[in-house]
């Protein structure tokens, strides 16, 4: 397949391509969640989505037809827990098993006295993808439109 773009685009293929944005989902599952689509996810994964409540948590259930078997836990709740206090606290006595982030140092110190083994990432997820738009396959000489992106996928 060939894909052509109208002008150069350096952030097209991390557009297709990200796990964000890109994936192949059935037509007829979008048409038919229409401006629900948002919260009516379609996958191919070991869960699938049972309840969303973006102020108070997502709880996904297991696919037991997964094609490489159920997987071994049968259901996972993510609660959302705005402040970051109380979500420390919420781990520290045992209401949640992973917090994604704290970073407070009272909420560290907390974490740190109960026992907790704390790993620190830096800059976690950043992520920058730089193309070099003079060289193929990136370059497309001009053509009647002008210059453009040019990728065989």
């Amino acid at each position: 397949m060939i894909i052509e773009l109208s002008a150069p685009n350096g952030n097209f293929l991390h557009t297709v391509a990200n796990y964000h944005q890109g994936q192949v989902v059935k037509k007829e599952a979008i048409e038919a969640a229409g401006d629900q689509v948002r919260w009516q996810p379609v996958g191919t994964g070991p869960y699938y989505v049972e309840k969303i409540d973006v102020n108070a948590q997502m709880i996904l259930k297991r696919h037991e037809g997964y094609y490489k078997g159920p997987a071994p836990i049968e259901t996972l709740v993510f609660n959302t827990i705005k402040d970051e206090s109380t979500a420390t606290i919420a781990l520290r006595n045992g209401e949640v098993d992973l917090l994604m982030r704290s970073n407070k140092e009272q909420n560290l110190k907390v974490l740190a006295d109960a026992g907790f083994k704390l790993n620190a990432v830096k800059d976690y997820a950043v992520l920058l993808s730089v193309f070099n738009m003079d060289f193929e396959p990136f370059f497309k000489p001009a053509g009647p439109q002008g210059r453009g992106l040019c990728c065989r996928l």
